[in-house]
């Protein structure tokens, strides 16, 4: 058990210093994200609990994530969204913000689609296998 702890907080650490880009911040230690936290509570409850959220190219990561593998896979994700952020500028956040409503293809859709398989691929090259089923779920239930 102690071992796979090591194993994942390296994989971790390696992830985080392969993404020079990236501003990584405890998401708890955060006044901004404790005010987003606050007007979003009707809606998203557990925004600062289960969330990983980033704005440009700071990535505010709920605390206990961090030094796992769910943590380096949330930032290899996040890391595609900081580099669609610096490649499309305005047109990412107004795309991703703006458009998120139930349609085809939303914007938000698009984004997320892309941050996914990056973190897919990452895990299939690490691990050579996939997500469980209910972990799929989880990130189908999203759209």
């Amino acid at each position: 058990m102690i071992l796979h702890r090591v194993q994942n907080k390296n994989f971790f650490v390696e992830t985080l210093a392969g993404l020079p880009n990236i501003d990584l911040r405890t998401k708890e230690h955060s006044p901004m994200m404790q005010l987003l936290a606050l007007l979003l509570w009707p809606i998203c409850p557990r925004f600062m609990q289960d969330y990983v959220t980033t704005l440009g190219s700071k990535v505010y990561m709920p605390s206990r994530l961090f030094h796992t593998e769910a943590g380096a896979y949330a930032l290899i994700h996040e890391a595609q969204h900081v580099r669609d952020w610096e490649t499309y500028g305005l047109w990412f956040v107004a795309t991703y913000l703006l458009l998120p409503l139930p349609v085809v293809l939303t914007g938000r859709a698009y984004w997320e689609y892309k941050a996914y398989v990056a973190a897919l691929r990452a895990r299939i090259a690490r691990q050579g296998g996939l997500w469980s089923t209910a972990q799929i779920e989880a990130i189908v239930a999203q759209f």
